[in-house]
This record gives structure tokens, C-alpha cells and sequence, in this order.
């Protein structure tokens, strides 16, 4: 067993303690998730609330431009998106994520992993508290799950059992790896909390870091983290080391690669340098719920609303849209799907897997998209 010296080597460094820092924000909504449909329970009555998605303020819009074209690199292969299979998750599908030769799903008390070659789910794990607010990341050798209660479970990915159990206390969302350790949302309170858990104790370490009202989502990269908050929308950047808290010119949910950030946000994928925050470039995807970035392209999912304002998803209109970094502009033509509420996209092993929210419990489905390189002359439409 590697001792802890051992370890810290081999994850990274380790930062100093983080220190608390609090800017002036507005109220939380509590729990606010975009992008969802959840039901609630109240008085006895159950209902359905539609949460409206994360938009970009109209003046930024105006100051971008309907479109930016800005070259980035050398023209890359054509890539086509081809449906591969409509995979069935029993225990549901609220995020999806891959690594260790796996795609991970999380669901409703349980997190199942896929094989990538026979499209089976080939394990289900048993994680209490796992819900439509639940996400997965993987990394430092396991898969991470977000549960009521405060949880965190750690995966072992070689026996598909929980290896740790860990109380980080509060209402939790939105995880993901990186700079040697987890890092997790908490969106409650005025102003909710970034949390660094130590994959060596399995403990929090330091003090939370005060990031915003309601952050959601989390992404490590380029060297820093990205958070989403909710209410209202807003995307901060936060220094690991310092836990400075930075306020960005942009919003939306956030995916890296290709030396950029891509924020999907309303109709519209918006293209930031993550040296300076702004935004570089504008791509107009109708209804854009969920980004991925791998195999040469910027990956996009989302079904059209029967209402101009808030998420009605319309059903036989899910699409994956595809982009392309070197011209900033939609390649080919979208590729349609069997899905109401495409929510998460991953991407890895040659595939884009797109997670479809359920409305019913036995509805949940992973639709695998085979990414296959062409040349433009046969990649067809």
C-alpha cells in the first residue's frame, strides 16, 4: 500500500490551505438546478417546476456579435457523429461521465457503469442519497459522486464497490477532480461553497471557499476552477491556491479543451480564453443544454422548448450538434435522436454519450454517437 508521501507524489502537489473569501452577491435559490425538470413535494401535492436555463444577458450578446470567426488553429479532420445504440440505464440517468475504461451514470441510489464495447451495463453500485441533483466525476483513480446528506462516495473502479464514504455535510451538487484533489459545490447559504476534499484522508481539507449564489457545476482546468452559479447566473473563476474568487464576463455551463473554455448558454456556445475570461467567439446552437469537448470537436446536445423563455422540451427534437474549433462554426449537419431532455454529454473512447434526463423512472437511456474521422469529401451531410 503506498504510503501518504507516496501518494501526494503521485497525485501533485499539494496547495497551502485555502482561505475563506466572500463577494457581494444576491440571494440563493436553494438547490436550483438548470436545465432540469424536477418534481417536488409540498403540502401533499406533487408538482412539476421548470427551471429556465442559464442565458447570456442580451447587451453581451450585442457586443459579440451574432457569430465570431476566428481561426484558432490549422483546419483539423472531419469528424461525423454516427448513432451507435440507445443504451437503457435502469438506475436512472442524471449525469455521465468516462474514464477507466468505463462510462459512469449516475442515478436515483445507484451509479451504473457501461461497457464501452458491448453498450451493457455491466455494474450497478449502490449509493444511498443519489438523486436528480447527483454528479459524477472521475479521476485520481476513482470514480466521485455528489449524495443527499452531504455525501461523496468513492468508487473503486477495479471492484465497481464503494471504497469510501465521505461526510462533507450540508447540501452538495456539483464535483470534479484536479490539482491533486476533489472539489465539491455547496449551494447554501447567501453565498455557497467550494470544498476541497483530500483524496489521501478522504477528508475535507481546509475551509470552504465562498464562490457565489447557488454554485452548481464545477470544471478544472487550466489550472483553475470554474463554477457555475444559478441565481442569478454567473460563472466564477477560482484560484486553487489562494481561493481567489474572480467574477467572469460570461455565463452558461462550462466545458474545456482546444486552450478554451466552451459555456453553453441559452441558444448560443460561447468561446472563452481562459487567460483573460472574455468571451472570443459566439456559436448559435438552438437550445444548447449540454457541451462536451474530445476527438477534434466542440460537442453540443439539446432539444428545441415549446416555450421561448423557459425549458419545454419538445419531443423528437433532441440533437448533437458539432463544432469545430479551427473555424468556430457548426460542421455538418446535427444529428437527431430518440431523446426528450439530453442533459449531460461526455466525451471519450471514440464516442460522445449523451446522458437523456427521464420523466419516468424506467425511461432513462445513455445514447452512444460513434466519432468517426473523414474526409470532407465523404463525410456527407
Amino acid at each position: 500500500m503506498e504510503t501518504e508521501h507516496e501518494l501526494r507524489s503521485r497525485l501533485g502537489s499539494t496547495p497551502p490551505d485555502i482561505p475563506a473569501f466572500q463577494p457581494q452577491v444576491g440571494d440563493v435559490l436553494k438547490r436550483a438546478r438548470t436545465r432540469r425538470l424536477r418534481r417536488y413535494t409540498g403540502a401533499g401535492t406533487a408538482a412539476l417546476l421548470v427551471l429556465v436555463g442559464v442565458g447570456l444577458p442580451l447587451a453581451m450578446l450585442s457586443s459579440l456579435g451574432r457569430e465570431s470567426h476566428r481561426p484558432i488553429s490549422s483546419p483539423s479532420p472531419s469528424v461525423r457523429a454516427v448513432f451507435a445504440a440507445t443504451i437503457p440505464t435502469p438506475t436512472g440517468t442524471v449525469d455521465v461521465a468516462v474514464g477507466d475504461r468505463a462510462v459512469w451514470v449516475s442515478g436515483f441510489g445507484r451509479v451504473a457503469r457501461l461497457d464501452p464495447v458491448t453498450d451493457q451495463v455491466v455494474a450497478t453500485v449502490k449509493t444511498p442519497g443519489t438523486e436528480d441533483f447527483s454528479q459524477v466525476a472521475v479521476g485520481l483513480g476513482a470514480v466521485w459522486i455528489t449524495a443527499d446528506g452531504g455525501v461523496v462516495y468513492r468508487i473503486d473502479p477495479a471492484t465497481n464497490h464503494v471504497a469510501a464514504t465521505i461526510r462533507v455535510g450540508g447540501v452538495i451538487q456539483g464535483i470534479d477532480t484536479g490539482g491533486g484533489y476533489v472539489w465539491v459545490t455547496r449551494p447554501e447559504g447567501e453565498v455557497g461553497d467550494l470544498v476541497r476534499v483530500d483524496p489521501v484522508t478522504n477528508r475535507v481539507a481546509g475551509r470552504p471557499i465562498k464562490v457565489g449564489p447557488g454554485p452548481g457545476a464545477v470544471l478544472y482546468a487550466f489550472g483553475a476552477l470554474w463554477v457555475t452559479n444559478t441565481s442569478p447566473p454567473s460563472v466564477v473563476r477560482v484560484e486553487p491556491s489562494t481561493g481567489k474568487v474572480t467574477f467572469m464576463r460570461f455565463t452558461g455551463l462550462v466545458a474545456a479543451g482546444y486552450g478554451s473554455l466552451w459555456a453553453a448558454s441559452g441558444d448560443t456556445v460561447i468561446r472563452v480564453d481562459p487567460a483573460t475570461g472574455e468571451p472570443i467567439a459566439t456559436v448559435r446552437v438552438p437550445r444548447a443544454e449540454a457541451v462536451g469537448v474530445g476527438e477534434g470537436r466542440v460537442w453540443v446536445a439539446g432539444p428545441r422548448s415549446s416555450n421561448p423563455t423557459l425549458f419545454y422540451p419538445i419531443k423528437h427534437t433532441a440533437a448533437l450538434w458539432e463544432i469545430d474549433p479551427a473555424t468556430n462554426r457548426i460542421a455538418g449537419r446535427p444529428v437527431y435522436f430518440d431523446a426528450l431532455q439530453p442533459i449531460a454529454v461526455a466525451v471519450g473512447l471514440g464516442a460522445a454519450w449523451v446522458a437523456d434526463y427521464p420523466q419516468v423512472s424506467d425511461g432513462a437511456t445513455i445514447t452512444r454517437f460513434d466519432l468517426v474521422t473523414c474526409q470532407s469529401s465523404s463525410c456527407g451531410s
